[in-house]
Parts: C-alpha cells; sequence; structure tokens
C-alpha cells in the first residue's frame, strides 16, 4: 500500500501486543509514520479524521470500534472474520471485506477507499 499512497497509521488502544507492535514499527523504520496513543476517554476526534478505518481481526465478537467508524462515516475496510463484520457491513455493501489473512487484498481496499475520503 505504501508503494502507491503515503499513510499513516494510528493505533488507538492498549493490550498485550502493544510492545511487540511498536518494536515492529521501529524495525521497518516507520517509526514516523505510526502512532500509538494508546486508551484514548475520546478518540473521536482522532477517528473523525481517518481517511480509512480498517479491522483486520482474526476473529471478532462485537466490534464496537467498526461500529463507531460507521456512525462518523469513515470508509471501512474489514477481515471477513467470524461474528461481526459480514452482519454489521451487510455483505460489503457498507464498507469492505476482504478475506482473513490477504494482506495484498486488505492493501488494494485500503489504497482504493482511502483515495474516495482524502488525497
Amino acid at each position: 500500500m505504501r508503494q502507491q499512497r503515503k499513510a499513516r497509521l494510528l493505533i488507538i488502544g492498549e493490550g498485550n501486543e502493544r510492545a511487540g507492535l511498536e518494536q515492529l514499527a521501529c524495525d521497518l523504520n516507520l517509526g514516523q509514520d505510526v502512532a500509538f496513543p494508546g486508551y484514548l476517554h475520546n478518540p473521536y476526534p482522532q477517528l473523525s479524521r481517518a481517511a480509512v478505518f480498517v479491522l483486520s481481526s482474526a476473529y471478532e465478537g462485537l466490534p464496537n470500534a467498526l461500529l463507531e467508524a460507521l456512525a462518523l462515516r469513515i470508509p471501512v475496510v474489514s477481515t471477513d472474520c467470524e461474528s461481526g463484520p459480514r452482519e454489521i457491513l451487510a455483505g460489503g455493501r457498507y464498507g469492505r471485506l476482504v478475506p482473513v489473512g490477504d494482506r495484498y487484498a486488505m492493501a488494494r481496499a485500503i489504497v482504493e477507499d482511502a483515495a474516495g475520503r482524502r488525497p
């Protein structure tokens, strides 16, 4: 995706994988293009400026962040994982669904959806 478009990734929240993700961003020299603000009491100001919201889960229960992105009318790209995204996105009517683990389909969808939102 970054070969076609300049991008900045914002990962909001806390979790067990944070340190590993921060190290990976450093190892890949992405430090200036990836931010980890952690838990935000009110993430809506940051979320509302997004060109695209990406949910890359392998599985979900009820993806509240996906619902919030839709409420803010942000283009959505989501994996078509079990329990949630397909139902919420009405089979792709309200956002893009890509196969779990298909990073190329994910990148294409992100570039296409982000291009429609912001330069």
